[in-house]
């Protein structure tokens, strides 16, 4: 008999949370009626990518952490990507130089700081160095898909292989000696400047002045380059030694940068792969080459229904 009893209690217990749930979903319904009710619907919707050509776009000049790219990369895939580089240099300042410089130990040089794009790229860089012929608009528009041939001059100022392991992950230098005419240009220009005193015209002093006088160099790739150098600092520097009065060598050099206050034009060619993309694959490259677009049917999502909102959505 005390057994039936507490099973008795258990059941009215039951019963009775039954209908305290049943109470609780008819209050939902009276506190918010159906016409009022939120539901949440997924769609899929697939979207359809064709490639389209991007044009030129404006070539940036360089930051205090970058010059620009220079070198070429190849791939099965994406295709073949040339970089190279038109570049003005900044003025040293009043250059002195004494009568006691050993004439022998003047040098003009280029120190270029950077790192490649890739650890995988493990190749060496040759490069090829032109003098300007042609100035650089500081203010000028220009792209990256612009063709540099009116500016350089065609014939080679300098040929040098960057060993590409001295940038692999590491924002290494490597210093690129300039020939002896080009040297001898400037310290001509130096005794110049000198021997009028203070009636100089201000080559060294005058960034305008000096971008007359020295125009800029343009850095292309040569033959078998199959890497890409993020250049972070390109310097031209002029040093030379002299004897102080107690019969030492001095060394003074002069830093010539490729700096925000001059230009700098990095150009970049693409060239497709003889592959085309697949149904699922399609090819992006920017800039100036091509790009991929994407359609999509919103009014597929939408379901056909005006009462339908699109809140949100991903790719």
């Amino acid at each position: 008999m005390k057994k039936a009893l507490q099973i008795s209690r258990v059941l009215t217990i039951f019963l009775i949370g039954l209908i305290s749930c049943k109470d609780d979903e008819r209050f939902e319904n009276t506190a918010m009626p159906e016409s009022d009710a939120i539901h949440i619907k997924i769609a899929k919707e697939d979207m359809i990518g064709e490639p389209y050509i991007v044009g030129d776009i404006p070539a940036k000049s360089a930051s205090n952490s970058f010059i620009g790219l220079l070198g070429t990369y190849n791939h099965d895939v994406i295709g073949k990507i040339d970089a190279s580089i038109l570049s003005q240099f900044d003025k040293p300042g009043q250059i002195y130089y004494p009568n006691t410089v050993v004439e022998d130990s003047t040098k003009l040089y280029l120190y270029i700081k950077g790192k490649t794009l890739a650890e995988k790229q493990k190749k060496n860089i040759n490069i090829n160095i032109h003098e300007l012929t042609q100035s650089l608009d500081y203010k000028g528009d220009y792209t990256t898909g612009m063709d540099a041939t009116p500016f350089y001059n065609p014939s080679i100022l300098e040929k040098v292989t960057l060993v590409a392991d001295t940038f692999i992950n590491n924002n290494n230098n490597t210093t690129i000696s300039l020939p002896e005419d080009i040297k001898n240009k400037f310290v001509e220009e130096i005794k110049n400047e000198i021997s009028l005193g203070n009636n100089r015209k201000g080559t060294f002093e005058n960034t305008a002045l000096f971008n007359e006088f020295f125009k800029g160099l343009y850095f292309s790739f040569g033959d078998d380059s199959e890497t890409i150098i993020s250049i972070t600092q390109l310097d031209l520097h002029f040093s030379y030694q002299y004897k102080l009065s107690d019969g030492q060598l001095a060394t003074q050099t002069y830093a010539m940068p490729a700096s925000t206050f001059v230009k700098q034009i990095g150009l970049l060619k693409r060239t497709l792969p003889t592959s085309t993309s697949t149904d699922s694959t399609v090819l992006i490259c920017s800039p100036a080459g091509t790009g991929m677009e994407f359609s999509l049917s919103i009014e597929n999502l939408k379901n056909n229904s005006d009462e339908v909102v699109v809140a949100t959505g991903s790719m």
